[in-house]
């Protein structure tokens, strides 16, 4: 791993730490909205679950599932804005990985 991936990296996750943490304060608000995530939390676990095992081989990820078409749909809502906060950190971290690991040779 090179210094610049570990930087990169390393903004990217807390970029994801953040929107993490977002959801977690949300949901111990008093406010807190009903929270039905279903769909969107598999598919966000199964992105981060991939990532991780790239980062482990240190090969490029696989391709993670849409996750904008599943986010829950409430827009204008601070949910949102976490939820598209996971989702481009999610998305970043892909990428990241992709242009600075080696691709697997076939």
């Amino acid at each position: 791993m090179t210094p610049q991936l570990a930087q990169l990296m390393n903004a990217a996750v807390a970029r994801l730490a953040h929107a993490e943490l977002a959801l977690h304060a949300l949901i111990l608000s008093p406010e807190r909205p009903v929270i039905a995530t279903g769909d969107f939390s598999a598919a966000l676990a199964a992105a981060l679950g991939g990532l991780a095992s790239a980062l482990r081989t240190l090969r490029p990820p696989q391709a993670i599932p849409a996750l904008r078409p599943v986010e829950p749909t409430s827009r204008g809502t601070p949910l949102a804005a976490i939820t598209d906060g996971l989702v481009e950190a999610t998305d970043t971290l892909a990428s990241i990985l992709r242009a600075h690991l080696p691709p697997t040779k076939a």
